[in-house]
């Protein structure tokens, strides 16, 4: 996005950590890069966060929802602190957004869902029936003629929740996701389909743009649609 210039960017999140470097690179071409707490999922700190990022920064041009919380496992194990915690991220968190936004003329309103939810894959339900209500959402941002999509991503292998945890645990979900055939994206690959996201998000009738693979000139025949 920088590269694409803007200039002004706010990196919102439960717990923030210290300036990473690669955001001291960022900072490094003039952008203002600002990191806050908040979490996505209290309405209150929602409005707060907003309120004060109307009073010192310019217009705000487009929202993405990032927020994940994933537990892997069978739905009928699953607590009603478990379904909730895995919904409220995605669920409660777009919502917040939503109505925060209700207003605004966005030029884009970005979800993450997942590749994995539109080919299924065991043992994710409640991830996946949070990214399903995503899509649901952005359907409805449509027909109020707003800007709005969802990125249906495959295995990303560079960064991200994968990776991670493959380092973190030693695991090797990256093996197990490949096993599903799943194409892996580089990380130049997954900033050029966010690209895509924020171009699309644009209202465009009463469809929503699936983005699972990174397109090329005459490929938009390959997107999948939500009606």
């Amino acid at each position: 996005m920088v590269r694409g210039g803007a200039r002004h960017i706010v990196l919102a999140s439960r717990s923030p950590t210290k300036d990473p470097h690669w955001i001291l690179e960022l900072r490094s071409t003039g952008a203002d890069i600002r990191v806050v707490k908040m979490d996505v999922t209290d309405q209150a700190q929602v409005s707060e966060t907003v309120a004060m990022l109307r009073r010192t920064m310019p217009e705000i041009g487009g929202v993405a929802n990032a927020a994940l919380v994933f537990e892997a496992g069978i739905f009928v194990n699953f607590s009603a602190d478990n379904v909730a915690r895995q919904l409220k991220p995605k669920v409660d968190g777009t919502v917040h957004l939503d109505r925060e936004f209700a207003h605004d003329n966005l030029d884009f309103f970005l979800t993450f869902g997942s590749l994995a939810t539109v080919c299924g894959n065991p043992g994710q339900s409640l991830y996946h029936a949070g990214n399903c209500f995503m899509a649901s959402l952005v359907e409805k941002r449509r027909r109020r003629g707003q800007a709005a999509s969802i990125l249906n991503f495959g295995l990303l292998v560079d960064v991200g929740y994968v990776a991670r945890m493959d380092r973190a645990d030693g695991t090797d979900i990256e093996g197990t996701l490949r096993s599903l055939l799943l194409t892996p994206l580089s990380e130049a690959e997954f900033h050029h389909l966010v690209l895509q996201g924020i171009v699309l998000s644009a209202a465009m009738g009463r469809q929503s743009l699936l983005l699972a693979h990174d397109p090329r000139p005459g490929d938009l025949d390959k997107f999948g649609t939500v009606q």
